[in-house]
């Protein structure tokens, strides 16, 4: 699990807008390597602001639904390969 520290006036909004890929990167991850076991969350990673961390989950009803937003992200972006992992695990699901 990635952690993504800041210092200085930044949300947490601002966070998931400037660093959407690498939001997207964990995502992906997290899921992918919890696909095989019953999990009810993953964590998809920690965001670090002025030394107050923030933990991100995401729960297993969410999966779909983000990973289908992943797919739109990585297509805008021209990352086919990351667009393929969204896809093999959306089969997977």
């Amino acid at each position: 699990m990635q952690q993504l520290r800041f210092n200085g006036d930044i949300t947490l909004e601002q966070v998931f807008q400037d660093y959407r890929t690498e939001v997207y990167d964990n995502l992906v991850k997290a899921i992918a390597e919890n696909l095989e076991e019953e999990v009810e969350q993953v964590t998809v990673l920690v965001v670090g602001i002025n030394n107050i961390d923030y933990t991100v989950n995401l729960t297993k009803d969410k999966f779909v639904t983000s990973l289908r937003s992943a797919l739109a992200h990585y297509e805008r972006l021209e990352l086919y390969e990351k667009c393929q992992q969204c896809l093999d695990i959306l089969n997977k699901l």
